[in-house]
C-alpha cells in the first residue's frame, strides 16, 4: 500500500528521499505536507505509518479544512474558514449532520463521485408528501435562508380575487428545504397566472401575461429596507412563523415578453418583436440599458441569458453582446451549427442500473469528431435548409463557457480560454478562432435545462438526465470539434413511452448536492395525476423510495 513520494510531494527538496526517511520528519512538516494532498493520497498516508497517523491526526482539523478549500476551490464555491459557512452551499440534509471538516471531506469526494454515477445517489418521489395537494410547476432554491419556492395551482379561490382556471398557475409556496414534508410556511396567491418564477439574492420575480411582478424577503426587508410599491389583487396566508419565508411585494413592471434570466440585480429579457434586449434593476424595477440586436423571432420569445459584463441570446445562433458597449461581440459560425444539426447520433444506452438499488439507466453520448458528414436525403444544400433554432443558452457562473441546446437534443458547449472581448473583433466568428473551444453532443428531447458549469440537468419527455462535465484542457481538436468534456450520461425513466412531449416546465433546480424537478412519473406512481416535486439526492447513497404506498 505504499504510496510515490515522488508524486505527493513535487514542491519538496525532500522528494527523493525514500519513505523510511520520511518518517523521521517532524510532525509539523508532514502535517504541512498533507495539507498539500488531496483527500485519497491523505487515506493513504494514514494507513502507511503510525508517525503519519500521529502527524495528521494531531493537527486534523488544519489538514482537512485545506484539503476542503482546495475542493471546493476547484468546484467553483469560495473556500472556508468555518464549517457552517462551507455547510451552506449544500442542500442536501444529509450533510446538515455533518460535525467535522474529515467528514465534509469525505462527502465532497463521494457526492462527486455519485455524479459520475458510482455508486448511485438517492432519488425520492413527492418529497413533500401529503403537504403538497396542488401541481407543480416553478422550483427555486434559496440555500442561505435553507428555503424551497415553488409555483402551484391553488386549491380554493380566494373572494378578493376574480375566479381563475383551476388549471392555472396562480400561488407561490414556500417551504423549509430541511423539513420538505411539513406545511407551508408562506403562501401567495395572485389573480393572474405566473409562467416563470425565478429567484436571486432574497428577490423573487415572477413573470405573467402583464409584465412582472417583484417580492423580497420580509427578514431582508427588515434589514435594508428599500423603497417598494405593494402588488395589488393578492392575498398573503401566514400559517406559522411571520418572519420565515414570509415574502413582501417591491413592485411590478410591464414587459411585452414573459421569458427571462434574472441573476441579481439584473433582469434580461427580450424587448418588442424581439429586436433587441432589456436590462431591468429590480431593486428599483427601473430600465437601465437596451442592447439592440436586429434579430427576428416569430414566437416572439428569445431565450437569453447575462453575465457582470455581456448578454447571451439564442435564436438559430448563440449571439453575445457586451453590456459596455452594447456591439455583438461573438457568434458561432455556420458551419458549426451545420455539422451538428446534420451529423449528430442520439445516446446509447450501455448499462441498466434499474433495481433495488437504483433507477438510473447509463447511456454513452455521441460526439462531433470532424471528418465527413452527410446531408438529408432529398439532396438539398444546407443553405437552403433551416436549422433548428435554439431553445436556450445557459452561461456557467464563471462567464467563462455557455451552453446552447434544442429541443430535439443538441447540446452545443462553448469554452472561452480568454475574456470575451467587449467591442467587435474582426474573425471573432471564424470557425478557426483560437480563443474557445467548441464541442457538442446529442441526448434525448430536452424540455428544461439547468447548467452550473460542472452538471447539466435536462428534463425532458423521457424523464430526467445528468451529465457530468469533465474538462481536459490539453485535449486536441479533431477538425472544428474538441471532445465534448462529458462522455456518458446518467438518466431516470420517469415517463412512459406513450406520454408524448409533456409541456415546457421550469421544474428544475440544480445545486451542487442535490437536482430537484417536477413532473407526473405515471410509470412510478400510477395514481398521481399532478406534478409533484421528485429530488436526486447525490450527498447520499441509499435506495429508491418511491412511495410504495401509492402504486
Amino acid at each position: 500500500m505504499g504510496i510515490r513520494v515522488e508524486r505527493l510531494l513535487p514542491t519538496y527538496p525532500i522528494q527523493s528521499l525514500v519513505m523510511k526517511h520520511i518518517n523521521d520528519l517532524p510532525l509539523e512538516c508532514l502535517s504541512s505536507i498533507a495539507e498539500h494532498l488531496d483527500l485519497p493520497d491523505v487515506m493513504t498516508l494514514l494507513a502507511t505509518s503510525k508517525q503519519w497517523n500521529l502527524a495528521i491526526n494531531s493537527n486534523e482539523a488544519t489538514v482537512y479544512r485545506c484539503l476542503a478549500g482546495k475542493h471546493d476551490s476547484r468546484a467553483g464555491f469560495t473556500p472556508s474558514s468555518r464549517l457552517p459557512e462551507a455547510l451552506r452551499t449544500w442542500a442536501s440534509p444529509h450533510v446538515r449532520s455533518i460535525t467535522t471538516w474529515e467528514q465534509y471531506c469525505k462527502v465532497q469526494v463521494a457526492t462527486e463521485q455519485r455524479w459520475r454515477g458510482k455508486p448511485a445517489p438517492t432519488c425520492t418521489l413527492v418529497v413533500h408528501e401529503f403537504a403538497q395537494t396542488q401541481s407543480v410547476q416553478n422550483i427555486r432554491i434559496d440555500l442561505e435562508k435553507s428555503l424551497i419556492v415553488t409555483t402551484e395551482t391553488r386549491s380554493s379561490v380566494h373572494p378578493d380575487l376574480e375566479s381563475p382556471d383551476m388549471g392555472s398557475i396562480n400561488r407561490i409556496a414556500v417551504r423549509c428545504l430541511l423539513d420538505p414534508a411539513g406545511p407551508a410556511l408562506f403562501c401567495l396567491d395572485t389573480s393572474i397566472p405566473i409562467y416563470q418564477l425565478e429567484l436571486s439574492n432574497g428577490y423573487v420575480v415572477s413573470s405573467h401575461s402583464e409584465g412582472f411582478s417583484i417580492w423580497r424577503w420580509a427578514v431582508d426587508q427588515q434589514q435594508d429596507h428599500i423603497t417598494y410599491t405593494s402588488t395589488q389583487h393578492q392575498t398573503a396566508d401566514k400559517p406559522t412563523d411571520p418572519t420565515r419565508g414570509q415574502l413582501v411585494s417591491i413592485g411590478k413592471f410591464s414587459h411585452p415578453n414573459n421569458l427571462f434570466r434574472f441573476v441579481y440585480p439584473t433582469l434580461c429579457a427580450a424587448g418588442p418583436d424581439c429586436q433587441s434586449i432589456q436590462l431591468w434593476d429590480i431593486p428599483s424595477c427601473s430600465l437601465i440599458q437596451t442592447i439592440a440586436t436586429g434579430l427576428r423571432r416569430e414566437s416572439m420569445v428569445l431565450p437569453t441569458d447575462l453575465t457582470d459584463t455581456h448578454v447571451f441570446a439564442a435564436l438559430d445562433n448563440v449571439f453575445v453582446y457586451s453590456r459596455q458597449t452594447g456591439q455583438l461581440v461573438f457568434q458561432l459560425d455556420r458551419t458549426y451549427l451545420e455539422k451538428t444539426h446534420y451529423n449528430m447520433k442520439p445516446p446509447v444506452l450501455t448499462d441498466w442500473q434499474r433495481s433495488s438499488n437504483s433507477w438510473f439507466e447509463k447511456y454513452a453520448l455521441s460526439e462531433y469528431r470532424g471528418g465527413s458528414w452527410k446531408m438529408e436525403d432529398d439532396g438539398r444544400d444546407s443553405v437552403s435548409l433551416g436549422l433548428e433554432e435554439m431553445s436556450g443558452v445557459h452561461v456557467s457562473p464563471s462567464g467563462r463557457d455557455f451552453i446552447a441546446t434544442t429541443r430535439s437534443g443538441r447540446i452545443i458547449r462553448v469554452d472561452f480560454t480568454s475574456p470575451i472581448p467587449e467591442s467587435n473583433v474582426s474573425h471573432y466568428d471564424s470557425p478557426t478562432w483560437s480563443q474557445c473551444r467548441v464541442s457538442a453532443t446529442k441526448v434525448h428531447e430536452i424540455r428544461s435545462v439547468a447548467y452550473d458549469g460542472k452538471r447539466i440537468a435536462i428534463l425532458g419527455c423521457k424523464g430526467l438526465s445528468i451529465l457530468y462535465m469533465n474538462d481536459q484542457p490539453n485535449t486536441k481538436a479533431q477538425g472544428l470539434f474538441y471532445p465534448f468534456p462529458a462522455t456518458s450520461m446518467l438518466h431516470i425513466p420517469l415517463f412512459p413511452e406513450s406520454a408524448g412531449s409533456i409541456p415546457r416546465s421550469d421544474g428544475l433546480e440544480l445545486t451542487r448536492d442535490m437536482c430537484w424537478f417536477s413532473c407526473v412519473p405515471t410509470r412510478i406512481l400510477r395514481r398521481h395525476d399532478r406534478r409533484v416535486i421528485g429530488v436526486v439526492d447525490f450527498a447520499k447513497e441509499r435506495e429508491v423510495v418511491s412511495n410504495k404506498s401509492n402504486n
